[in-house]
């Protein structure tokens, strides 16, 4: 059943550089032998090495460790398509994993920020996160295509970034991750709702008038 896929804030540009680099990437890492489901542990690995740098303060290296860690959690998909080792539990794996994943970052800044109130930002960005990927898991496993909204995985780990490199230009590191866990608090929070009216839709041009 088709939903609106919504408007992605990745430029186009960004998305195809990205797919070239892992399509580059994946042939080198089927000839080392790694398999999907170890990407992904290598990724979940590289992210709690991410979630670190962001507590203490280290843009730079946080923001490569988020680079990369995109980027295997693209790779793993690929090496499992182009060997034929797609499977359900490297699938469920995957999606776990990426949650985790993510926490590890909002875990990170809360306990920077504790005693500050972007803490209640950060709590508030995790949960409308957990929630933009649940309501589309719920609404798949109903039979609903749901992709609305702008603020997807992909987009969250953009405007993390871009605090990132703000704070590596400039001395403003507490106020980028500040803003970025807002922003993501904010318009995470107005996606999922989205999600919601849009099944609420779909169900109704469905569902027979008595």
């Amino acid at each position: 059943m088709a939903g609106s896929r919504g408007v992605r804030i990745v430029p186009r540009f960004v998305d195809r550089s990205v797919v070239f680099l892992v399509e580059s990437l994946t042939g080198l890492f089927i000839k080392l032998g790694l398999t999907p489901n170890a990407v992904s542990l290598l990724g979940f690995a590289v992210s709690w090495a991410g979630a670190y740098f962001l507590w203490h303060g280290d843009p730079l290296a946080a923001f490569l460790a988020g680079a990369a860690c995109g980027g295997l959690d693209m790779l793993d998909g690929k090496i499992a398509a182009r060997t034929g080792r797609r499977t359900r539990f490297g699938a469920l794996l995957d999606s776990s994993l990426d949650r985790y994943s993510e926490f590890a970052f909002y875990l990170a800044l809360a306990v920077r920020f504790r005693d500050r109130w972007p803490l209640w930002a950060a709590f508030a960005a995790f949960l409308g996160s957990t929630m933009v990927s649940y309501i589309r898991a719920r609404a798949e496993g109903l039979g609903f295509e749901c992709r609305s909204g702008i603020m997807q995985r992909a987009d969250r780990f953009l405007i993390l970034g871009l605090a990132c490199l703000a704070a590596i230009l400039f001395p403003v590191y507490d106020q980028a991750m500040a803003s970025a866990l807002v922003l993501i608090a904010v318009v995470s929070n107005i996606t999922a709702v989205q999600r919601i009216l849009l099944v609420r839709r779909l169900d109704q041009s469905k569902t027979p008038r008595a």
